[in-house]
């Protein structure tokens, strides 16, 4: 008979490995080159786009990137950064199962991107459809592209700095299949997966092309302190969206520009906010973008604060932190003693950034209000020490003084003959 502490640990070993959080992520990647990331795993609810971001540090980075799930899978895009640094894609709220335990965390993934220039990125990093569609192509390089679909090739060279778009037929299948585009040159080569749909496309696999890199913000500000930060609308879809526009009903936040003639598929805006917040505590709000059948919303919660110290000391949760430094920004630190006239940013530093002039305060205005003090001081000084000197008078002295008042009046009007004696 099998003990039950044996029983247990065959169950035990019977728990497929496939449950643990499985991707194909490379430890480094080349600047500008496309991540795609395929990711598995026993999922409880389905990963929105919402939930992933891009972080360096505790900076957040703003990349076009997307989410699918073709079968069981899920894919994730992005365009990296030029720039050499250490960066994190940020899962939230992950909900499954891992060697049979629930599990409700944040998957953080983290990779580097140094080295060599990649040869070409690609947009999009995955496809789903049900008709025919095309990848755009942004060489860094001149290359010589060979593709290859659905048993079909192409070669095309495209100059170095120059961006294709290549167009790709279903038209010969007779059924839904998911397969892979591949796009090769030189050192770089991208497996796109592919999931085709003859019929029409499911509303699961619809994806939201309008929307700003992140579905909210938290801010933290001064009173009466005017901040500059930016957020970015994307159109990850494959058709150019035109006449945006774009409002907010926190009459904190100033927004610019309010409206965009064209934003071209595969692309980004940046969005530029100017916050100022004149009463302490928390409010929140949204800026909506809409443009015919495209719509999104960007939740922004502001906290104001007094206190300078308690607001550096929270700033790093912040989203307001500038991805540069104050000086690629062209602004300056003030120094002890000095304020800054103009607007503030928090930089990379996380410090203030002042984008104007550091000026020394005025004298002047504190010199009249110390006057206007002694001056508010000195009436309310008279006027106690009037009615403390009243008080001390006893009543037979306060009638005696009206007396002797009332016999100067008699004797003053008598000498002018203003009396008639009878």
């Amino acid at each position: 008979m099998i003990k039950k502490s044996s029983l247990l640990l065959l169950v035990f070993l019977a728990i497929p490995l496939a449950l643990a959080i499985e991707t194909n992520l490379k430890q480094e990647y080349k600047p500008g080159e496309t991540l795609i990331l395929e990711l598995q795993g026993n999922f409880i609810d389905n990963i929105k786009i919402e939930d992933i971001s891009f972080y360096s540090g505790r900076l957040f980075i703003p990349m076009i990137s997307n989410l699918g799930k073709i079968e069981n899978k899920y894919y994730i895009y992005a365009l990296l950064p030029e720039k050499e640094r250490n960066y994190s894609l940020l899962i939230k709220n992950a909900h499954y199962f891992e060697l049979g335990n629930e599990k409700l965390e944040d998957l953080e993934f983290n990779f580097s991107v140094k080295g060599n220039f990649s040869f070409f990125s690609i947009n999009p990093g995955f496809i789903i459809t049900n008709k025919d569609f095309s990848i755009k192509v942004n060489a860094f390089k001149t290359i010589n592209l060979k593709t290859e679909f659905l048993n079909s090739t192409q070669e095309i060279s495209i100059p170095e700095g120059q961006e294709k778009k290549i167009s790709f037929s279903i038209s010969s299948l007779k059924e839904s299949k998911t397969t892979f585009l591949t796009l090769e040159s030189q050192e770089t080569k991208y497996q796109i997966p592919v999931a085709i749909f003859k019929e029409k496309l499911p509303e699961t696999q619809k994806e939201k092309a309008l929307r700003f890199s992140k579905s909210y913000l938290n801010l933290t500000v001064l009173k009466s302190k005017e901040f500059q930060f930016e957020i970015s609308l994307l159109n990850t879809g494959q058709e150019d969206i035109e006449n945006i526009s774009l409002e907010t009903d926190l009459s904190e936040i100033t927004v610019e520009p309010k409206k965009i003639e064209k934003l071209i598929a595969g692309d980004m805006k940046k969005i530029n906010l100017t916050l100022t917040s004149e009463k302490e505590g928390i409010k929140e709000g949204k800026i909506t973008t809409t443009s015919g059948n495209y719509s999104s919303e960007l939740q922004i919660y502001i906290n104001t604060l007094e206190d300078e110290e308690k607001f550096i000391e929270i700033s790093n949760n912040s989203e307001i932190t500038e991805e540069s430094s104050c000086s690629e920004l062209n602004g300056k630190f003030c120094q002890e003693g000095e304020e800054c006239d103009g607007t503030r940013r928090i930089t990379i530093e996380g410090k203030f950034c002042c984008m104007g002039d550091c000026k020394k305060p005025s004298s002047l205005g504190k010199y009249i209000a110390f006057v206007a003090i002694l001056i508010v001081l000195a009436i309310i000084g008279f006027f106690v020490y009037r009615k403390l000197k009243l008080k001390k008078l006893s009543s037979k002295e306060f009638l005696k003084s009206k007396e002797k008042d009332y016999e100067e009046r008699f004797k003053s009007q008598e000498s002018r003959g203003n009396l008639t004696r009878v």
